[in-house]
């Protein structure tokens, strides 16, 4: 616990330094730090179940995530953006609000997909197998398993694609865990 609450601290030294930054500056990049900063703070308060400060994080984060977007119309700000609503789905699913969690883990998948679309890249493929995996697991949750199970073979049919192109053990363990959920 020591290392998280010295974590704590030093993001929160930053967040005030990076803070003052954005304010005084029209710098996107220093509002992508913040952003960043922010989803870190949120995660740390996550972990310690202080979801009213994650949620504050993570609303702050997407907020900057958007606005960043917005702005520059980037894939990395897209990429951004689909973490940020990941994020509120957690926090929504921790607060039983499993619609809104639904909604948030929804609009990351889309981002996910134009994305994986755009690119085609290794990274980008993944992050849309873990959407599917995400929004699996909640159909899952809920009793869904029809559903779930198909969402789990979208996500190992990816994970299948990668792991025949790439051959390495982050692939094949990807695969294996997603092959885990549907049962195999």
């Amino acid at each position: 616990e020591g290392k998280s609450e010295e974590a704590k601290e030093m993001y929160l030294k930053c967040y005030e330094i990076c803070q003052y930054l954005a304010d005084e500056t029209d710098s996107l990049v220093i509002r992508s730090d913040l952003a960043i900063i922010c989803e870190r703070l949120g995660i740390i308060y996550h972990s310690e179940n202080n979801f009213s400060a994650a949620k504050e994080m993570y609303i702050k984060s997407f907020e900057i995530n958007l606005a960043v977007l917005e702005a520059t119309g980037t894939i990395e700000a897209e990429y951004a953006l689909a973490i940020s609503y990941d994020r509120l789905g957690f926090i929504y699913t921790d607060e039983c609000r499993i619609e809104d969690a639904e909604e948030m883990h929804m609009k990351a998948l889309e981002l996910r997909k134009a994305i994986a679309e755009k690119t085609g890249t290794v990274e980008a493929r993944k992050a849309l197998s873990a959407s599917y995996e995400t929004i699996g697991s909640n159909y899952e949750n809920k009793g869904e398993l029809q559903k779930a199970k198909e969402l789990y073979l979208y996500a190992r049919d990816i994970y299948q694609e990668i792991s025949d192109e790439t051959k390495t053990t982050e692939s094949f363990s990807d695969l294996a865990r997603a092959n885990g959920n549907l049962g195999n």
